[in-house]
């Protein structure tokens, strides 16, 4: 029986949502079950529909439910046999005892820059300047400055960050993303690249193979390739990495962008997740896990990481602060488990941090006053907007040349340009005209890339910029390919 209580601060469709992914856990709710209609349940709870509405999808979102069209929805088989069972091992040898681990992002590198000025960028790696809160940051940096001037010595900081930065981006993550871990599994790095160096150092190519996705940025590709390993790509269809194809490799590695896959957007629901950690287990590997973009979703809440699943042990959760900052910062970080964690202390006892400790000790201000998360809430509003107007321009003036073939999230949308047969030349032609879109050729090494396909930033701009760029994209596309 589920029962929510309207005392308790979390929302009520979330408690829904949590209640019946227990039920789903334990059994009570089986596979191909059906869960109540929205009416009949919201009338049960005494709640409204739209909280019933908020959690069904969610749980649709994650994967742990399905929609039949005028039938109703229906249980996911979410359940696996062999982490079960060494779940059941566990608390039988154990008792009262458990292991816990939890999971975040790269963001890729810029495109090559324009060889002329580009009035209307539709680029999807950058943000946008205005948005950030200048003034609080630039308190939060004087103050942090002005405790170092009254400090009687200044230490070096810590090879894994500030401390009180870490335990404030703990709780955030957990709240956030739905990572489990303590501060002093965090480990704060100057960029994605930076913190990728250190995990393959303690990964080292001699003892490890790793599975790479298709497409994908070549960011870390390059990184790993530069660091002696050989990789092997596993394609990306539409409920993110081919976990089947991924068995039967002998890699034991595997780099993964789980909750928002970068430049497809698919997401694994949560049944390919649980057989992602079963491989992990059986073959003793590790997961990196990029947790990129994945606080943009605009249909439903964030899907939680996929650290926040792993009991074993086996998930390195990776991210950066750079799309909710700004690129310029430099902050990223890594969480690793508990084996990885003894092996990077012994290798960097000798090491200070790389981020300046004035730096840190504004974050941490940012961070505990509150000002962080609201930043967040308010770039994600913005990016929701701009998208819907990218979806409404596109609607009202491209739709003669291009069609939408994905579900927006993050900060582009995947577009196909019916009558491109070319897109190297299609995208230098737009750009004699100042005009920037992004094919997706550069992601693709052993599958042949579309020539149709591109992604549309739309973060960058302004939301009065959008309209006015669909609407000179509109005309471009018009003198280039007719119609």
């Amino acid at each position: 029986m589920i029962y929510l209580d309207r005392k308790e601060k979390k929302p009520l469709y979330q408690q829904l949502y949590e209640a019946i992914i227990a039920e789903i856990h334990d059994g009570t709710l089986k596979k191909d079950d059906v869960l109540k209609p929205i009416r009949f349940l919201a009338d049960e709870l005494n709640v409204s529909l739209n909280t019933v509405q908020r959690a069904y999808q969610q749980l649709l979102a994650e994967g742990y439910i399905r929609s039949v069209p005028g039938s109703g929805y229906y249980v996911e088989d979410v359940t696996n046999s062999y982490l079960s069972e060494l779940d059941h091992r566990a608390n039988h040898a154990r008792p009262g005892t458990g292991i816990s681990s939890v999971s975040g992002t790269s963001d890729p590198s810029a495109p090559p820059a324009a060889p002329s000025p580009v009035l209307y960028d539709f680029k999807h790696d950058a943000v946008f300047s205005q948005l950030f809160p200048w003034k609080t940051w630039r308190r939060c940096v004087n103050a942090a400055l002005l405790m170092e001037e009254n400090s009687q010595t200044i230490r070096y900081e810590s090879n894994q960050g500030n401390p009180e930065l870490r335990a404030q981006l703990c709780q955030i993550l957990h709240r956030n993303r739905g990572v489990i871990c303590t501060p002093d599994q965090i480990i704060m790095a100057p960029g994605t690249q930076y913190a990728m160096e250190i995990i393959c150092r303690l990964l080292p190519a001699s003892q490890h193979r790793i599975a790479y996705e298709e497409p994908a940025h070549n960011g870390m590709r390059n990184i790993f390739l530069q660091n002696g390993y050989n990789i092997t790509s596993i394609p990306v269809g539409r409920h993110g990495i081919d976990v089947q194809a991924l068995t039967k490799t002998d890699c034991n590695l595997l780099y993964v962008m789980p909750s928002h896959q970068f430049p497809t957007g698919r997401t694994i629901p949560v049944s390919s997740r649980y057989r992602l950690l079963e491989w992990a287990v059986k073959r003793n590997a590790f997961i990196i896990e990029n947790d990129y973009d994945s606080d943009f979703t605009y249909q439903s809440r964030p899907v939680p990481a996929l650290q926040g699943l792993d009991k074993y042990g086996h998930v390195i959760y990776f991210n950066t602060l750079s799309k909710v900052l700004t690129p310029s910062m430099r902050i990223a970080f890594f969480i690793l488990p508990r084996p990885l964690l003894e092996r990077y202390r012994e290798m960097y006892r000798y090491f200070n941090s790389a981020l300046p400790t004035y730096h840190q000790v504004a974050l941490t201000e940012f961070m505990s006053s509150g000002d962080f998360e609201r930043h967040l809430r308010k770039i994600i509003r913005s990016n929701e907007k701009k998208c819907g107007l990218l979806i409404d321009s596109i609607h009202s003036c491209l739709s003669n040349w291009l069609e939408i073939i994905d579900t927006p999230a993050g900060s582009h949308i995947i577009v196909r340009i019916r009558a491109c047969r070319d897109a190297d030349q299609l995208i230098r032609k737009l750009r004699e005209r100042q005009i920037a879109i992004y094919g997706v050729k550069e992601y693709f090494h052993t599958i042949k890339a579309p020539q149709d396909i591109f992604l549309l930033g739309f973060s960058a701009m302004s939301e009065s910029e959008i309209p006015v760029a669909c609407a000179h994209l509109a005309s471009a596309l018009r003198e280039l390919l007719g119609g």
